[in-house]
């Protein structure tokens, strides 16, 4: 199915509120409490010397659900950790899954500017032991977007009229693929999502299989905690999933449908006159059975290129703030180059549903880098929430 969503673009071209309180609740899905989850916080720093310092401990649920969350604070890591410290917190209990199984904090410190703080974790969290599945963004598959940072798992993260990618056994029994207009129906089975606000809305499906389901999550989803029900079409419960709905959940496609490597995009340039050509980004190579980066040629003086990628998860970014950085990375771990690179758009793409796009003008000073990294942040969701980081090449 990824490179059927792929070849359709080719075809068409939350924040959460940060938590105010170090408690937590778990409920069943009737509001009931959970007792006996374990709360793993871990906390960590980053010196500028040294080796990578932890701490931890654990705290339990009541028998009402209710715990406090487990603070390991730099007096357990070193007073040089102030200004670095973050925590991760991980929720477990044999047979059930979470509204989110982990969470990320970082108190505030001294600079702010240098190390802003932030905090995801949520006040109420739900729990459940019917057959569950797992969505994650259809662009790079991922469930959240620190997990790479902490190494912990983590459940699902979804934004509205994001395009998702639901994974499971026996979801279906058939395979099939909608057309130019998604149904709500499709092989007889439907994506049901309940937000925090307690209101259900159908989604819209691409595709149906016994392993995959994508769709389109509904508009207008209240963000905080959300059940992701999968019924037939006599609706029979058949997989309950568990989610977190936030205002974005970005992702950029790419051109090998597996997150990583050249962007699925293209480029724009620009000559004297507004005469507008388009380029691509990508070619293919037969030895490594996958596209790589195409050379790109910024031209004369008096040319412009922009780069247009494709992603989901993003649309409701428009009004904050979005940098691109274009990087050189050094063998070991330092960067040979850095440019900022203004972005022109940011929203939906008008002509595929759950599609976004963004637009990112290539300044001259990227001429002769060679192959090079593309970084997206959007901030003020999190700190400088990074979307995967894509590859470009330049002549």
């Amino acid at each position: 199915m990824r490179s059927i969503l792929f070849g359709w673009f080719m075809v068409i071209f939350a924040m959460t509120a940060l938590a105010q309180s170090s408690q937590g609740r778990i409920v069943d899905l009737n509001g009931n409490g959970v007792a006996g989850v374990e709360i793993v916080g871990e906390g960590r720093c980053f010196p500028s010397a040294g080796a990578l310092a932890k701490a931890q401990m654990s705290v339990f649920s009541a028998a009402d659900g209710t715990f406090t969350w487990p603070e390991t604070g730099a007096p357990g890591l070193g007073s040089n950790c102030a200004a670095t410290l973050t925590y991760s917190f991980t929720l477990k209990k044999d047979g059930l899954v979470f509204t989110r199984g982990s969470f990320f904090s970082k108190p505030p410190t001294a600079f702010p500017s240098l190390y802003p703080n932030y905090d995801e974790r949520l006040s109420l969290i739900q729990a459940t032991g019917l057959p569950s599945w797992s969505g994650v963004s259809a662009a790079n598959f991922s469930r959240t977007f620190n997990e790479s940072i902490f190494n912990v798992s983590a459940q699902q993260v979804l934004a509205s009229q994001m395009i998702v990618a639901g994974f499971g056994a026996n979801l279906a029994v058939t395979t099939e693929v909608a057309g130019l207009t998604l149904p709500t129906v499709l092989g007889d089975r439907k994506v049901l999502i309940k937000d925090s606000a307690g209101v259900e809305k159908a989604a819209k499906l691409f595709f149906v299989s016994p392993s995959q389901i994508n769709y389109v999550a509904p508009d207008g989803l209240a963000n905080g905690p959300a059940q992701v029900r999968l019924v037939d079409g006599s609706n029979n419960l058949l997989r309950l999933g568990l989610t977190e709905i936030r205002n974005i959940a970005p992702g950029i496609f790419t051109a090998n449908a597996d997150g990583k490597g050249v962007p699925a995009g293209l480029v724009v340039r620009v000559k004297p006159g507004n005469v507008q050509s388009y380029e691509p980004i990508a070619q293919y190579d037969d030895q490594q059975r996958r596209f790589v980066p195409l050379a790109l040629d910024l031209g004369a003086e008096s040319e412009a290129l922009v780069l247009a990628l494709f992603g989901t998860g993003w649309r409701q970014a428009a009004t904050s703030p979005v940098r691109a950085i274009v990087r050189k990375p050094a063998p070991d771990g330092s960067v040979l180059l850095s440019v900022a690179c203004p972005v022109e758009y940011v929203g939906a793409q008008p002509t595929f549903e759950g599609l976004d796009q963004l637009n990112v003008r290539l300044p001259r000073d990227l001429q002769g880098s060679g192959d090079v990294e593309l970084v997206v942040l959007f901030e003020n969701f999190y700190v400088n929430l990074t979307v995967n980081t894509v590859q470009l090449k330049f002549k």
